[in-house]
């Protein structure tokens, strides 16, 4: 899998949880939120800005109420 150099924190993130569902994208990953998730979706989401730099990169969306709703996270190899 193209995301094993990038440790154990992707790895996580591709496996999806409670809080979102994972799409497989040409260029990287979306993290999508599920329904009633709102809250732990947005602490993943600062998370995930938080710890993005030198192996990724990650735009958020919102959903202009409940905070973030989708993140794409794109490996940089």
């Amino acid at each position: 899998m193209f995301f094993g150099r990038m440790g154990q924190f992707l790895e996580r993130l591709r496996k999806g949880s409670s809080a979102h569902t994972v799409v497989v994208e040409e260029q990287g990953l979306s993290l999508v939120r599920l329904d009633g998730a709102e809250d732990r979706f947005n602490e993943l989401a600062r998370e995930i800005l938080e710890r993005s730099g030198d192996d990724f990169v990650a735009f958020p969306t919102t959903d202009g109420s409940h905070g973030y709703e989708r993140v794409f996270v794109v490996p940089l190899d």
